[in-house]
This record gives C-alpha cells, sequence and structure tokens, in this order.
C-alpha cells in the first residue's frame, strides 16, 4: 500500500481550468519548457496539508469535515485572481511553475484560510498551522526556473472546500468530501 496524502483545497471550474492550461502550454513554448503540464483534474490552490499517512485516518477525515463544514457555512463564495507566475525551489531539476495571486487581491480567500487554520486547530485534526500563505496553483515542474513575471489574470468564483486523497508517486487524486460555500 503507498502513501496518502490528504489536503484541503480550491479547485477553478471549467471555464478557468482551460484558460489555466492555455496559458501553461503558452508559457512552455515561450520559455523552452520541457516539464508536463498538470492534468486538469489537478489544477488546484492548496488551502492546507493535513499530512502524509500509510492508510486513511478517520481520526483525521472526519475532524478535517467538521472544520470545512463549519468553514462553508459561514463563508460566502468569493473570487480567486492569479495573476503572476514563478518557480519555486524544488528538487535539483523539477522546479514548480506555479500561477499565483498576491494576498491584496485575494482578501476572501486569506480570509478562508484563516478561518479554516483555526476551525481545524479547534478540531484537534491539524498539527501544524501556518500562518504563512500564498495563493498558488502548480502548472508544471521543469528544471528551468522563471522569474516572477505577470501574465493575464485567471479568475473563477471558489464554489466548494474540497478535501483531497492523493496516491503519492501514482499520479491520482480522489475527492474525499466536499463542502459548498454560501452562495
Amino acid at each position: 500500500m503507498g502513501l496518502n496524502r490528504l489536503f484541503l483545497a480550491l479547485f477553478p471550474d471549467p471555464v478557468a481550468t482551460q484558460s489555466i492550461s492555455t496559458l501553461a502550454a503558452g508559457l512552455r513554448e515561450q520559455h523552452g519548457l520541457t516539464g508536463r503540464l498538470r492534468p486538469h483534474g489537478q489544477l488546484h490552490v492548496m488551502l492546507h496539508w493535513l499530512g502524509d499517512y500509510s492508510g486513511m485516518p478517520e481520526t483525521v477525515i472526519q475532524p478535517a469535515g467538521q472544520a470545512c463544514a463549519a468553514t462553508a457555512a459561514r463563508t460566502p463564495s468569493f473570487v480567486v485572481k492569479l495573476d503572476s507566475v514563478l518557480s519555486l525551489r524544488g528538487r535539483p531539476g523539477n522546479h514548480p511553475l506555479v500561477l499565483t495571486g498576491d494576498s491584496t487581491g485575494n482578501s476572501e480567500l486569506m480570509n478562508l484560510h484563516r478561518q479554516l487554520a483555526a476551525e481545524l486547530t479547534q478540531c484537534q485534526c491539524y498539527h501544524k498551522v501556518s500562518p504563512e500563505f500564498s495563493p498558488r496553483l502548480t502548472l508544471l515542474y521543469d528544471k528551468v526556473i522563471l522569474r516572477k513575471e505577470p501574465v493575464v489574470p485567471v479568475t473563477w468564483t471558489a464554489g466548494d472546500i474540497i478535501l483531497v486523497h492523493s496516491e503519492v508517486g501514482a499520479g491520482r487524486y480522489h475527492r474525499s468530501g466536499a463542502w459548498p460555500l454560501r452562495t
């Protein structure tokens, strides 16, 4: 049995997903990148990492669901705006190229992150709450490192907090729970 990674994320809608894929393909061509584009179903903004496990720990999944339900019930849907790209440090020759946005243009997203962190801490299913949060969405991994550059903004309305179960090393994501934000 492989390693299971659990995290909470926001996924772009189909129109934004297509815009992101088109943008990533253009960047790949423009900068001579050779990394494979991330599959549409794996494009996301991670809100909180819940850990890596050999099984599927109900002691994490159930309280995380309670935290998501409580947060989603009081959080109205909002627009996510990502408007620049840059490479992050990764393993040698394997640097993530991410689409990102600043906190100023994403105050509702920043607020969701803080509220969810507080709920996860209260439910005692989250062992490390980071006050640092920078919205980012991984486009591909490559040996080339790009400096930050502006791009045409990609926006979508956040609709659900999603609990993702990723099979580490297998490249498979399973959406294990969804909590809709208020409309």
